[in-house]
């Protein structure tokens, strides 16, 4: 059932700035949505519309089959969580969390059930007696969602909850967070600009750019087969290695020819799926985490010279140069890299992308059953 709709809305600043244009969605109920993209991609807009900090331009907001246009702020049954949380410093932790009930600062409510069973999920129920001005950034954005949790939404929007959080804490706001849905049911809505976030935590989600949805499925869906350059970027930190490649025949086998001794033979269905022919350019696309480091080289390794290496994420991002291009290298290996080392590494095709440039047509492909 879907829960709420974007009916083909648009919504446009005053300058004439069009943040979103003719956007359809729907949210099933009891479930987690997700919406990411980067910066001005339109997902702050598309939260001002859901929250009722903006009215759209054009098109329909239904609510629990309810059109919520004009409704104002204050008159809608949403809670949001934002990425600063917002607390009553000089207030204890229960009565910020109380702060939506009558008599919030009444002593009831140490021994309220669902108050103490939210705490116990999002562990805070040993802090219930602090001030919320001694408490970690952290623990202040769980006691903002707890808050958001204790107004009996019909509707919880998340936008960018984990922005400044470490890794080990979006982790673990992430499973309180899941866990919180289960118990009570909720309907959540949750934005960020980190995709990988976004679709871990979700069940179906959008893919934002320029205020239009690049993509539209299940978390699976979008995560397996990207529709989009973009999309694709974004899954993987931006760290892709493009090549110009040639479709080439040789013995009757049509194969793609990337450069530095690089071949890479399409499967049959793909060939008859996308008719590829003899000297159609490709743009393979080769995200930095699918090669593989080699301790000794052959005749299908790229010999390479190192120029520099960076921690990223638990990651090592070898930045690698040969005559004719640069590359990029992601692994988990502990090794010393240094500069100039001559190291080999061969391509993982069981993950690439590919399109062909030949036209203009915007086929992606996962090589993923190779």
């Amino acid at each position: 059932m879907s829960f709420l709709i974007f009916d083909n809305v648009c919504y446009r600043y005053r300058n004439g700035f069009r943040a979103v244009e003719n956007m359809n969605f729907s949210v099933k109920s009891g479930g987690i949505f997700g919406i990411a993209g980067e910066k001005r991609s339109g997902k702050s807009s598309v939260v001002n519309l859901i929250t009722g900090v903006s009215v759209p331009y054009c098109g329909i907001i239904r609510l629990n089959d309810t059109v919520i246009n004009d409704v104002k702020v204050k008159n809608r049954k949403i809670s949001a969580v934002f990425p600063e949380p917002v607390v009553f410093p000089s207030l204890k932790v229960i009565h910020n969390i109380t702060i939506p009930l009558k008599n919030y600062k009444n002593e009831k409510y140490f021994h309220d059930k669902k108050i103490i069973r939210i705490c116990e999920i999002l562990k805070i129920d040993d802090i219930l007696n602090r001030k919320a001005s001694r408490i970690s950034d952290y623990q202040k954005q769980l006691v903002a969602l707890t808050r958001s949790v204790m107004k009996n939404p019909e509707l919880l929007v998340l936008d960018d909850p984990c922005r400044n959080m470490s890794q080990v804490d979006r982790k673990e706001f992430i499973s309180c967070l899941i866990r919180l849905k289960i118990i009570f049911g909720l309907t959540v809505i949750y934005v960020s600009e980190n995709i990988k976030e976004v679709l871990a935590v979700s069940d179906s989600s959008v893919v934002l750019q320029n205020g239009r949805i690049l993509q539209e499925g299940t978390s699976d869906e979008i995560y397996s087969s990207p529709n989009n350059r973009e999309i694709i970027e974004l899954l993987y930190d931006r760290q892709i290695n493009r090549f110009d490649a040639l479709c080439c025949e040789k013995n009757d086998t049509l194969y793609f020819s990337l450069g530095d001794n690089i071949n890479f033979i399409p499967a049959k269905n793909k060939i008859e799926k996308f008719r590829l022919y003899v000297n159609q350019k490709i743009e393979i696309l080769i995200p930095a985490v699918s090669f593989i480091i080699r301790p000794d080289g052959n005749s299908e390794s790229i010999k390479c010279r190192v120029d520099f290496v960076e921690n990223y994420m638990g990651y090592r991002v070898i930045h690698c140069v040969t005559r004719s291009r640069k590359y990029l290298i992601k692994t988990v290996s502990t090794g010393n890299f240094t500069r100039n080392q001559l190291i080999h590494v061969i391509p993982d095709f069981k993950k690439i992308y590919y399109t062909d440039k030949s036209n203009g047509r915007n086929i992606l492909h996962v090589s993923g059953d190779q």
